[in-house]
C-alpha cells in the first residue's frame, strides 16, 4: 500500500509543483524579490517538496502501531540537525533560499530513517498493487476537490495582504504566524497519537460520535486556554518576536483566534477523513465560498484586523458545516480509510 501511495503522490506532486511554482514566483517578485532570488527559492524548495511527498506516508505504519517513541526520536534528531544547519546558514550565508534548503536536507535524513522504521511494521513491497491503487484513487477523487479548495482558501490571508497591503503588513502577518505555529503543534500531536486510534475504532456509530466529540472538546479546551494566556499576557509572546513587533498586542489576539479555528478544522478534517466521512464537494465548496465571500465583503480588508476577522468568520462557519455533516453521515456504519497494518 505504501509503494502504491508513494507512486500516486509523486504523480499528483508533479502537477501541484507545476501549478504552484509560477504563483510563488509571481508573489515573490511582486513583493520585491529579484528574478534570481525567486528562482533560487524555487530550486531550493525541490528537495523539501519531494521529501515531504513520501515522509507522511512512511509514518503511517509506525503511527497505526503507535511506535511513538521511535517517531519522536527521528523527529528530534532531524529537527536538531535542521537547527544546526539553520544557525550555520544564518551566520555564514544568510539567504532565505539556503534556509529553505536546510529544511529539505533534514527531511531527507528523516525519510531515510523512516524507511528503516516502517519495515518493522509493514511488509516491504517495491511494486504498486493495482487493486490498492484503484481504491486509493477512488478516495482521492472524493477528497481532491475539497483539498484543493482548502489549500487555496487557507492562504487567503497572505494573498489579500499581498494585494491590498504593503511589505510591512506582510512582515507583521509572518511574525505573528511564528507564534501561531505553536498551535499547529496540537495538530501534529493529535495526528500522531489520536487520529490513528480513531481510525482503528470499530463500526459503532454512537461510540465513534462520542469519541469524536471527546477529541474535539479536548482540543477546544486546550486552544481556549492558550488564547486566554495570550489575552492576559501578550508580552510573553511578543517578546519572542523582538522589539520591532512589541506593539502588536491586539493583532496577536486576532491572529491566534484565527489560528484556533484553523486548527479545529484541520483536526476535524483528519478525523473524518480517517473514517471515510468526506463532505461531498458539491456541498462543501459552495457553502465555503459563500461564507468566505460574505466574510470578506463585510470587513475592511485594507486593515489586518479586518482580514483576521474575515478568516475567523469563514473558518467558524466551515467548522459548523463539518460537524453538521459528521452528525448526519455517521448514522450508518462506515469502514475506516486506514485500518491497522
Amino acid at each position: 500500500m505504501i509503494a502504491t501511495g508513494i507512486q500516486l503522490r509523486r504523480k499528483f506532486g508533479v502537477v501541484a509543483f507545476v501549478v504552484a511554482i509560477p504563483i510563488l514566483n509571481y508573489l515573490l517578485i511582486s513583493n520585491g524579490a529579484t528574478i534570481g532570488q525567486a528562482i533560487a527559492i524555487s530550486l531550493c524548495l525541490v528537495p523539501t517538496f519531494v521529501s515531504a511527498l513520501t515522509g507522511t506516508l512512511l509514518r503511517i505504519g509506525p503511527k497505526l502501531n503507535q511506535d511513538i517513541q521511535s517517531l519522536q526520536g527521528i523527529e528530534v534528531t532531524s529537527n536538531l540537525g535542521r537547527l544546526v544547519l539553520n544557525v550555520t546558514v544564518l551566520f555564514l550565508f544568510p539567504f532565505s533560499s539556503l534556509a529553505i534548503l536546510t529544511t529539505g536536507l533534514s527531511q531527507i535524513y528523516a525519510n531515510w530513517r523512516l524507511r528503516k522504521l516502517s519495515v518493522r511494521h509493514l511488509t516491504p513491497r517495491r511494486e504498486p498493487i493495482p487493486e490498492v491503487s484503484s481504491e486509493i484513487q477512488s478516495v482521492v477523487k472524493r477528497i481532491l476537490p475539497n483539498t484543493i479548495y482548502f489549500c487555496l482558501s487557507s492562504q487567503i490571508t497572505i494573498w489579500i495582504v499581498s494585494i491590498l497591503g504593503n511589505p510591512a503588513q506582510i512582515a507583521k502577518i509572518g511574525a505573528l504566524g511564528r507564534i501561531s505555529v505553536i498551535l499547529s503543534i496540537l495538530v501534529s500531536i493529535f495526528a500522531t497519537l489520536v487520529v490513528p486510534r480513531f481510525a482503528r475504532m470499530g463500526q459503532d456509530p454512537k461510540r465513534i460520535a462520542i469519541r469524536f466529540y471527546q477529541i474535539v472538546t479536548s482540543l477546544i479546551i486546550l486552544a481556549t486556554m492558550f488564547n486566554l494566556l495570550a489575552w492576559a499576557f501578550p508580552s510573553l509572546f511578543l517578546i519572542l518576536l523582538g522589539d520591532k513587533y512589541a506593539g502588536l498586542t491586539m493583532l496577536l489576539r486576532w491572529s491566534l483566534a484565527a489560528a484556533t479555528f484553523d486548527v479545529l478544522n484541520q483536526v476535524a478534517k483528519k478525523l473524518m477523513n480517517s473514517r471515510g466521512l468526506i463532505i461531498p464537494p458539491t456541498i462543501y465548496i459552495p457553502l465555503a465560498i459563500a461564507a468566505q465571500t460574505i466574510a470578506l465583503w463585510s470587513q475592511d480588508l485594507t486593515q489586518i484586523e479586518g482580514v483576521f476577522t474575515a478568516a475567523i468568520l469563514s473558518s467558524g462557519f466551515v467548522f459548523v458545516v463539518r460537524n453538521t455533516y459528521f452528525i448526519s453521515a455517521n448514522r450508518e456504519p462506515k469502514g475506516a480509510v486506514f485500518g491497522p497494518s
